[in-house]
């Protein structure tokens, strides 16, 4: 790579930055991400720059002959496209140029009773895995938002929870059975990746099995599940649950009421005037794990 090259390289992983982080500041977890695949692209053009449509064509082609799965390329897509756009470098394609994860992406989720091992062995763990398996059981957060938490986000019985996607950022109740959990540790704000090896090592511990392919996305799949039971058994709408999971208005209205619009006039808030933990303490009575947390 010639020095021209070097500098047209790292001027262009600049603007790719800046537009990660301006006008909307994207997570952190996203841009390290966004900046990794781009990096590793702009290397393998080997100075080729600015990059055509060809070139990108033949990348995700290559990378598929390496073995990487079509979720995995339609995420290496869009971060090119990022790529290209910020530095206003050619690109035709459109959304259905996008690489589609096939039917059998693996994405499992725990059974009841394997979450209930893992409270049951809670002290096998440190007061950090203690903690995070206490948020992830009861509030369900993604890696992302599990990482952001950080002490000034617990006060007053209550926890901050700040979403990684587009759905609506919230307080949450902390029910007495997570209580100690949060007395006995203070956390702080880390990398996503260091609390995927901390889940590993929770397993190791409560099941014995790292449970590979798993992840804190697997506890927020069951209880998505067990959380829309218990509703439906209440006679309750099905709504609430994703209230409390923090989804967006739209995907609200497009999973339950056919309509991304429809999901803008739910309004759960209503269920106790003056109460802001309302929906809270509806789910908690229902929640489907909650209960494993009491004293052994």
């Amino acid at each position: 790579m010639t020095p021209n090259e070097a500098i047209i390289k790292e001027l262009a992983m600049w603007r790719l930055a800046l537009a990660l982080e301006s006008p909307r500041l994207r997570a952190p977890g996203t841009i390290t991400t966004y900046l990794c695949r781009a990096n590793m692209y702009l290397n393998w053009l080997d100075g080729r720059y600015p990059p055509t449509d060809d070139d990108t064509r033949l990348y995700i082609s290559v990378k598929r002959q390496e073995g990487s799965v079509e979720g995995s390329l339609a995420a290496i897509f869009s971060a090119l496209k990022k790529l290209h756009l910020s530095c206003h470098w050619e690109w035709e394609f459109t959304g259905d140029d996008r690489p589609l994860p096939g039917q059998d992406v693996n994405a499992p989720a725990f059974t009841e009773d394997e979450l209930a091992t893992l409270i049951h062995n809670r002290e096998e763990y440190s007061k950090g895995e203690t903690f995070y398996l206490a948020m992830s059981t009861v509030f369900a957060p993604r890696r992302e938002e599990l990482a952001r938490v950080n002490k000034r986000d617990i006060k007053e019985g209550a926890v901050f929870i700040r979403t990684a996607k587009k759905g609506t950022p919230r307080w949450h109740l902390i029910p007495d059975e997570i209580i100690p959990m949060f007395d006995n540790y203070r956390p702080k704000v880390c990398r996503p990746d260091a609390l995927t090896k901390m889940f590993h090592r929770i397993c190791v511990k409560g099941l014995g099995d790292p449970m590979k392919g798993y992840g804190w996305h697997s506890v927020r799949r069951t209880l998505i599940t067990l959380g829309l039971i218990n509703l439906a058994k209440a006679d309750l709408p099905l709504t609430y649950w994703a209230e409390y999971m923090r989804w967006s208005r739209k995907s609200i209205g497009q999973a339950f009421m056919g309509s991304a619009m429809a999901g803008h006039y739910t309004h759960p808030e209503i269920l106790a005037a003056g109460d802001p933990y309302s929906l809270d303490r509806t789910i908690l009575d229902l929640h489907p794990i909650l209960h494993y947390w009491k004293e052994l």
